[in-house]
This record gives structure tokens, C-alpha cells and sequence, in this order.
């Protein structure tokens, strides 16, 4: 029920008999029962149950219960006004509000903090480290980010490290708040090393419920085709009676990005950007225009498309993408040549800062085998 309570409320404060460390939280996350993120506030309130019992902590307190049934007895209005001034308005308060963000610095357990990993050439990385370099600068302290796994996680873990340490991450495996430990990432977002350490485990069905009850500020994915207009196919290639290829499918991508903004990272290819997807897995913005809105997609849309040529964002009435930088050493040429549809630029081109050493540094320190990245 709480759950439900929380889903269904405009506000939710939450009371509780002791704040305890995150740590704990983390070590059973399938005995939390909220996620941190719908409550507007916690209050510590010690013996809050009481008179009443509170499990594994103690028992009613009985002796109280009789008393206060007497004197309520003995004169209603008198004894609810006697009690009251007794045992809330002249004792001491005890309050605060805190909230379980994912991933604090201390909680990082690090490979080699000193090692080569700190003396990576910046000016050599492979496109996948410069998609999760870009797509991490794309998110802010503090958001909740819907991601899959490889370059979305690489790039939502590094922001944590670097510039958002609340940032948190969600699975749709049911994961909320992973502990990703550098080294061993996952390669399934229901695989098992997800749900170590995590804030909290939930049914994949009330993950999707939180994206629908808005709480999420960005969905994070990849996929094998899109279009002008920010349409995603990850379902198959070639005609659906007889495809070429079948694609991994949908997932959780459908209900991310009909839900909320979306954050697009993919190679960029003339066969990956064409004039029309095999198949509309995750809705952009469908035609363009108000076509999204008129289809009953009233939240969310598109954000940014970002590749290992350019970043790209989308015009506000056409809703066709456009190119708002070019990364480093890129030109408009190359960009149009691996593009299967008329491309615009922005007015005010620029161009993207290449990966420091520090990000480089992190992202490899994440994933030295290249299980995201090779």
C-alpha cells in the first residue's frame, strides 16, 4: 500500500523512527519499499508509532492507551485538549529532512586511483568513449536518468564521479540507485550484479510506473536506426514479414520514450540515420510539428541525438533534428556524408571541447576491459 500511496499522492512526507546511513539501505535494497525521489520530505521522528507498537522496535505501550481512554472518558473535550498539550505541543520536537540520493563520492570503490589509468593520452580515445564523454556533460546534478546499459550507464556513471554525485540511476530491470563498481559492469540491466548494493529493487511494472507518474528527467538509450524527426527502431532491419535482421526489441524503450526526454547515443552512419525507420520502436517526434502531441504524447520528446561526429537537438516548431556542434577535427561534409536525409546546422555552430584526461581517465578506470567501449 504505501507504495501505492506515495504513486497516488500529490505530496508525500515521510516519517521515521531513525535516518540511518545509505550504506545500510543499500546492503538489502529489496526491503525498501519508496523510492527517495517521491518524497518531499522525511521527518525523524523517534517513538513516532508510539502509543502504538512498532515492529522489531518496541511494543505498545498499553498502560498509555488506558490512560488516555479514561480521560477521554471522564470529560471528551477536555481530555483530547489535556492530552494533546501533554504529549505533543509541550514536548520536544524532533525533526530534518534528508534525502537517499544514489551515489555519494565515498561510496566509489576505486581500481587503481593512482595508476596508469591517470596517465591516459587525451588525445587518443575510440568513439565510444567520446559518445560517453559527450552524452555525460548532457546530465545534470541531481536528475533521475532512465538508463540501459552500456554507453548510457558508462555515461551516467561518469557523471556521477565528476560533476553530478546525485545523479540516479534507474534500470527497467527494477533497479534503483545501482552501485556500479568499476570493473565489473553489467552486461543486462536485470543482470544480478545490478541489484548489489542498489538503493532499492522493484517489479519492472512500477519502474514504468514512475515513468508515468512523471518522476523522470531523462531516458537514456541507443538504437540501430533513427529519422529526421528522432524515431528509434531497435526492432528488426528489411520488411517485418521477412527481416534481414531482428534486433534485440523494444524493452522498456517504448514507455521511456513516450514518457520522457530523451537522450539518443549512437554511431554516426548513413545506414543508422535514414529518412525513414524500418520500424518506430520508440517514438520521437513521429512527423514532426505537433504530431507527438496529437498522437496523445503529451510529455517528453527528443532532447539531443549525440554521435561520434556531432551533437545534434531539434528545431522547436519543424521538430526535425539539427546539428548544434561538431566534435573536434569534424566537418559539415563528414557529417552530411554519413547522414541518409537533409541535415540543418544550427545558426550558432560550434564546437564540442574533446574528452579531457580526467574523463578519459574515468571512463577507462569504469570499463579496462571495453565491455562498453572497445
Amino acid at each position: 500500500m504505501d507504495m501505492d500511496i506515495a504513486m497516488a499522492a500529490t505530496k508525500v512526507i515521510l516519517t521515521t523512527e531513525r535516518i540511518i546511513d545509505n550504506a545500510q539501505i543499500r546492503r538489502a535494497p529489496d526491503r525498501t519499499r519508496i523510492p527517495f525521489f517521491t518524497a518531499d520530505a522525511v521527518v525523524e521522528a523517534p517513538f513516532g508509532c508510539a502509543p502504538h507498537e512498532c515492529y522489531g522496535t518496541y511494543e505498545p505501550f498499553f498502560d498509555h492507551m488506558d490512560s488516555y481512554a479514561k480521560q477521554l472518558s471522564a470529560d471528551p473535550e477536555k481530555g483530547a485538549a489535556d492530552y494533546l498539550k501533554t504529549h505533543f505541543y509541550d514536548t520536544e520536537t524532533f525533526g530534518g529532512t534528508t534525502s537517499r540520493n544514489s551515489v555519494q563520492p565515498q561510496c566509489w570503490t576505486r581500481v587503481d586511483a593512482d595508476g596508469v589509468f591517470m596517465m591516459t593520452d587525451p588525445s587518443a580515445y575510440t568513439a565510444s568513449e567520446l559518445l560517453a564523454v559527450m552524452s555525460a556533460r548532457l546530465l545534470s546534478d541531481g536528475q533521475i536518468v532512465f538508463a540501459g546499459v552500456g554507453i548510457p550507464l558508462l555515461a551516467a556513471t561518469l557523471a556521477q564521479r565528476l560533476h553530478a554525485p546525485s545523479l540516479t540511476i534507474l534500470f527497467e530491470g527494477g533497479v534503483i540507485g545501482p552501485f556500479v563498481v568499476p570493473g565489473v559492469l553489467p552486461p543486462s540491466t536485470n543482470e544480478q550484479r545490478c541489484t548489489r548494493n542498489a538503493n532499492m529493487v522493484l517489479p519492472n511494472t512500477d519502474v514504468m510506473l514512475l515513468l508515468q507518474r512523471g518522476y523522470i528527467d531523462v531516458g537514456f538509450m541507443g538504437g540501430a536506426q533513427i529519422d529526421r524527426y528522432g524515431n528509434l527502431n531497435s526492432s528488426f532491419i528489411g520488411d517485418p514479414e521477412s527481416p534481414k535482421i531482428r534486433l534485440p526489441g523494444t524493452g522498456g524503450g517504448n514507455d521511456i520514450s513516450s514518457l520522457t526526454n530523451m537522450i539518443v547515443a549512437m554511431k554516426h552512419e548513413k545506414r543508422r540515420f535514414v529518412p525513414k525507420v524500418d520500424f518506430v520502436t520508440s517514438p520521437g517526434f513521429l512527423t514532426g510539428g505537433a504530431s507527438r502531441a496529437d498522437a496523445g504524447l503529451v510529455t517528453g520528446g527528443m532532447f539531443r541525438v549525440v554521435t561520434d561526429l556531432a551533437l545534434m537537438g531539434f528545431g522547436s516548431e519543424n521538430r526535425q533534428v539539427k546539428v548544434l556542434a561538431l566534435h573536434q577535427g569534424v566537418s559539415r561534409e563528414q557529417v552530411l556524408d554519413n547522414t541518409g536525409f537533409d541535415l540543418a546546422f544550427d545558426d550558432e555552430l560550434t564546437e564540442t571541447k574533446p574528452p579531457s584526461e580526467e574523463e578519459l581517465a574515468v571512463v577507462r578506470e569504469l570499463d579496462p576491459e571495453q565491455l562498453y567501449t572497445v
